[in-house]
């Protein structure tokens, strides 16, 4: 089962690309580019070097163009030429391979890793889900900054980062209510806190880059407001308590048990929205009521789940939600432990797919401790930095790739990094989200995915610029060649409001209805700047450059 379903989700989102890169590239394979394109490869022709940066810049040089983003990248095994005539399947099929081995990481290893680290350091989930989770999945972003700052000394993090945040807002959010598969009762204050914090993010960045340089003192104010953020994180029990005491709203945790304890009894289920049922919530807040239903719930679990349970503790008037493997039993392994990657599952199809990705498998099962074995949950810290490893390493290649497919049809960085890129570098959010959501923790996976772009913001950029104008080189600057972030940021700000306006709207529920609309709105959001960075900057915009690769 856990294969099929990585396996669908690895459809889905490679027919998300297909998608995606099929509406772009057709925009782009005008007449006129190819026409000019030719004419710059025709006029340059002589000139060749065995560095593609060296040859970028005698052609930038000689031509105004825009320099594109697969110059940050090293070659591949094919020139222009042969990934025109099909080669081009090839970064393809690295492409599709890459969000397979990121799913497999993910899944198998990260999420049940982070569990266990959360449980030990008794972190409530959407604490984990701001601090931990984000950490680990917005590795690519990270190494992107570092590779831009100190290799290429380009504008690739900014750009990724930038383009990825309505995708990880909107997208990453309403994947997770059409995918949970049950309805998820979200805090408003865990949204709110983490949507604060990433709104001043953006104004700080948008101060920063006012005047196209990144000085020392701007890079240091960036990482210390992600130290206030950790502190507010530190404290959120105590403030989240008290909030709820001040605003005489009731705990989403309470929401979801008595809902769940309710529909067993009665054999029905809430409709999202119900005004009704919401009073009921809030005359069901007292002390003796919330022990029937921890007491009723935890009967339920046993009776259902032997191999996992959830664990309530209280926190004033909150109930932080954690998970723990079932210590009741320790000579029973758990069904999740049965079979390892290496056992070969039945029927043709299934096996195919399995032999497709034995070998990564096979290199995970040897280099990551499986913390979903009871041997191994001493070693859940060693697990957490090789699984942030291995999600950058393969979301660096997968990147790589996308960036090469766009380049061969000549579609402008911008818009690649609108969608293309910032959809690749974002998987790892998508997925681990998508994964927290399914095992009902709404809180983790909004949290995850918010509190994700607040690290992107403040640390993804702020670290190598602060390292870069200190350690590597004293008081230096870093500059800035992105133009338009502006308006890039203003539309991010708006993605903001949405989120929060849409969850407000149905009450702080998320299910399948209200994953769509905010899937909607991320397509509509990708139609407008890709409209402003074609139509209306068009003429500000150079042609992208021709390199030799």
């Amino acid at each position: 089962m856990r294969r099929k379903r990585r396996f669908k989700t690895q459809l889905a989102c490679g027919g998300v690309l297909a998608v995606l890169f099929t509406a772009l590239a057709y925009h782009d394979l005008s007449k006129d580019i190819t026409s000019e394109s030719t004419a710059i490869t025709k006029e340059h022709s002589e000139i060749s070097f065995t560095s593609r940066h060296l040859s970028a810049h005698k052609t930038h040089k000689l031509k105004n163009c825009t320099p594109p983003s697969i110059e940050e990248f090293p070659n591949d095994f094919f020139n222009q030429k042969q990934r025109q005539h099909g080669a081009v399947i090839v970064n393809f099929a690295v492409a599709f391979y890459m969000f397979w081995a990121i799913a497999i990481v993910c899944d198998d290893y990260f999420v049940p890793c982070l569990e266990i680290i959360c449980e030990k350091m008794d972190l409530q989930s959407d604490v984990a889900g701001a601090t931990f989770m984000a950490l680990g999945s917005s590795a690519p972003e990270l190494f992107a900054s570092v590779i831009g700052v100190f290799v290429t000394k380009g504008d690739i993090g900014v750009g990724t980062i930038l383009g990825s945040a309505v995708f990880n807002v909107l997208f990453v959010i309403g994947v997770c209510g059409v995918g949970a598969g049950t309805v998820l009762y979200l805090a408003w204050w865990p949204l709110v806190r983490d949507s604060m914090f990433y709104l001043f993010s953006l104004v700080i960045l948008m101060l920063v880059l006012m005047d196209n340089i990144v000085i020392w003192s701007e890079a240091t104010a960036m990482v210390c407001f992600y130290s206030v953020y950790l502190l507010i994180m530190y404290f959120n029990p105590r403030i989240e308590a008290w909030l709820y005491r001040v605003t005489n709203t009731t705990s989403p945790e309470y929401k979801s048990e008595l809902h769940a304890n309710n529909g067993k009894k009665n054999g029905y289920s809430k409709v999202p929205g119900d005004d009704s049922e919401n009073t009921e919530f809030e005359k069901n807040k007292e002390k003796d009521d919330l022990e029937d239903v921890k007491e009723d719930n935890e009967q339920n679990k046993k009776e259902e789940e032997k191999e996992k349970k959830p664990v309530f503790s209280e926190s004033g008037e909150h109930l932080a939600h954690h998970y723990e493997y079932d210590q009741q039993r320790p000579h029973e392994v758990p069904d999740l432990t049965l079979g390892t990657p290496l056992s070969p599952p039945e029927g043709v199809w299934a096996r195919f797919c399995w032999a497709l990705g034995l070998p990564i498998n096979i290199l995970f099962y040897f280099t990551i401790p499986d913390v979903k074995k009871e041997s191994c949950r001493k070693f859940a810290g060693f697990s957490f930095v090789v699984c942030i490893v291995w999600i950058g390493v393969t979301s660096y290649i997968l990147v790589w790739m996308v960036t090469i497919i766009g380049y061969t049809f000549m579609i402008p960085d911008t818009v690649m990094g609108l969608s293309l890129v910032a959809f690749g570098s974002s998987v790892p959010d998508c997925l681990s989200s998508l994964f927290v959501a399914q095992k009902g923790d709404g809180d983790m996976a909004v949290s995850h995915t918010v509190g994700s772009n607040v690290f992107d913001i403040l640390l993804c950029l702020g670290i190598p610029w602060l390292v870069k104008t200190t350690v590597w080189d004293y008081d230096s600057a870093v500059v800035i060649n992105s133009h338009g972030l502006f308006v890039s940021c203003f539309f991010i700000l708006g993605s903001i409001a949405v989120t929060l306006f849409i969850i407000y709207y149905y009450k702080w529920v998320l299910d399948k209805k209200v994953g769509c609309i905010y899937l909607i709105f991320y397509f509509i959001f990708m139609g407008i700047s890709i409209y402003v960075e074609m139509k209306a900057f068009g003429k500000y915009n150079p042609p992208m450059c021709i390199v030799d690769v």
